[in-house]
């Protein structure tokens, strides 16, 4: 009888500390779980009022156009898509533009214009020359890390005319496109040209709404650039141009 007495206190004692075991292994998984959903509460809260925060964790890069790039003969820059090349567009963040690259992503800089080149990479050979993010404001191109500030032109670029021999205005005029040619064509402004009169009837290009909040500042041009003489026969541009400052 005693030891039956006993046996029964030791299952009375097991199934209490099996049954306090439980229960606290309840609490634990309870507890981790609402801490996950708090980190989880957290990161979303975080994420909503700061757009760049998960790049600033994931160490990608963002070039913002004004305070990034260079200020004196900046590139273009491209991407390469299934369609092939398209020059890069910039994202809109709070009103700032920039170029939000995730870590590996790729960039491609050019300079387009005659005997034009990136500095520092003597081989360019008029085409353009492909970048990588490493974080920040840093990129490689060739195996050599560069902030995206010294990415410089040799000299300014310049966009070229191309006749697209396409008639417009009622057939008195033609199409002609302004636009850079490196790594294919990428026009800027398409205008309707009327040739024997050196008269322009209409031009077109692609506002792209509200990202011009974020646009690139620029001082305002005191040059224009002379066009193939074909196009204004028998008129002089450095007369009929006047630059007023």
């Amino acid at each position: 009888e005693s030891n039956q007495c006993l046996l029964w206190s030791y299952v009375i004692i097991f199934h209490r500390t099996a049954a306090m075991a439980n229960e606290l292994f309840t609490t634990m998984r309870v507890l981790s779980t609402l801490v996950l959903i708090c980190a989880y509460v957290e990161n979303t809260i975080e994420w909503s009022l700061n757009p760049l925060s998960w790049f600033s964790r994931a160490r990608g890069c963002q070039l913002k156009l004004n305070s990034d790039l260079n200020s004196g003969h900046e590139p273009i820059f491209l991407v390469k898509t299934r369609h092939g090349f398209e020059l890069a567009m910039p994202e809109l963040v709070d009103e700032v533009g920039m170029f939000k690259l995730a870590k590996g992503d790729t960039l491609f800089v050019a300079c387009p214009g005659n005997n034009n080149e990136i500095r520092g990479f003597a081989n360019y050979n008029g085409g353009s020359v492909m970048s990588r993010c490493v974080m920040d404001k840093t990129l490689e191109l060739k195996g050599k890390q560069v902030v995206s500030s010294e990415l410089e032109c040799k000299n300014k670029v310049f966009a070229k005319l191309k006749e697209t021999e396409k008639e417009c205005g009622n057939n008195i005029g033609e199409e002609v496109q302004l636009g850079f040619e490196v790594e294919g064509w990428h026009p800027l402004v398409t205008v309707c040209y009327y040739r024997s009169r050196a008269e322009t009837l209409h031009a077109t290009h692609i506002l792209f709404g509200s990202s011009l909040l974020g646009a690139e500042i620029k001082e305002k041009k005191k040059y224009f650039i002379k066009g193939p003489s074909n196009i204004y026969p028998g008129v002089n541009p450095a007369s009929a141009c006047l630059v007023v400052t």
